[in-house]
């Protein structure tokens, strides 16, 4: 009969070294933790709404230049036609994305 070490009620034993149970039930915690709290960090950008107004002065590839009482600004649209108001002075509503404003509305 093998020699046994009494076990008190509700004990498991343990088998293996106990360092190395310690090791991986810490990482299981640290990496349970990161896929958790991985999405906590992130903001929305919150996209602003720009009003320019000015003179559609020309056009340069896909994009306009729109020159303002203080600035030049890139300007394009997926919507309306940049064309129909070369040389016009115009007002334009829209919003950014890098340095060009993408127009979604147009007023004379």
């Amino acid at each position: 009969m093998k020699n046994q070490t009494p076990q008190s009620c509700g004990q498991l034993p343990l088998t293996g070294e106990p360092k190395t149970f310690i090791s991986l039930f810490i990482f299981l915690i640290i990496f349970c933790s990161s896929l958790f709290l991985s999405s906590c960090g992130e903001t929305k950008k919150v996209e602003t709404i720009v009003t320019k107004s000015g003179t559609l002065t020309m056009k340069v590839e896909n994009e306009y230049l729109l020159k303002t009482d203080s600035e030049i600004v890139n300007i394009t649209s997926n919507k309306i036609n940049l064309d129909n108001y070369l040389k016009s002075k115009i007002s334009v509503t829209g919003q950014f994305s890098g340095s060009t404003l993408y127009v979604d509305s147009i007023t004379n």
